[in-house]
């Protein structure tokens, strides 16, 4: 099952996510267990109220052909733009440099969306409760249909 797990989610999980998610089909196994059995296998803060409270993005390289100053502090303390840089790192992480090397852009542009798709359906992610991001806005929007 963790195999599974490690797998379905292209081998991106750490023991912790593989154990959250082991929960969320209902099967309970100690968090230390599943560490351990990961590391047998050979096994890996922005806060927001409600959906589209916050948004990131980053281009920087646009901003910079078209003569315009980007607004950072310093040169590197661009805090403003941590998040975007976390997600854009993931990506580099868990799909150009693994899966490479690329043999088209198509190829690229394919991976790109199958991983978005699995980031925002499938992917737990720890600050909003082990949650993938699309179910945790849906059930925000029904929690602020009844209130």
């Amino acid at each position: 099952m963790i195999q599974r797990i490690w797998r379905e989610n292209d081998q991106a999980y750490g023991s912790r996510k593989v154990w959250k998610q082991l929960g969320r089909e209902g099967l309970r196994e100690a968090r230390c267990r599943v560490r351990r059995l990961m590391r047998d296998l050979g096994d890996r803060h922005f806060v927001a109220m409600r959906p589209n409270q916050r948004w990131v993005a980053d281009f920087t390289e646009r901003l910079a052909d078209a003569g315009i100053e980007p607004s950072v502090g310093s040169r590197g303390d661009s805090y403003d733009n941590a998040l975007a840089e976390s997600v854009i790192g993931l990506f580099k992480a868990e799909v150009i440099r693994r899966k490479g090397p690329w043999r088209t852009l198509e190829a690229v542009e394919f991976a790109t969306l199958t991983w978005v798709d699995w980031f925002n359906h499938r992917r737990l992610l720890e600050p909003i409760g082990y949650v993938p991001p699309a179910e945790y806005e849906a059930r925000s929007y029904e929690q602020a249909a009844v209130a």
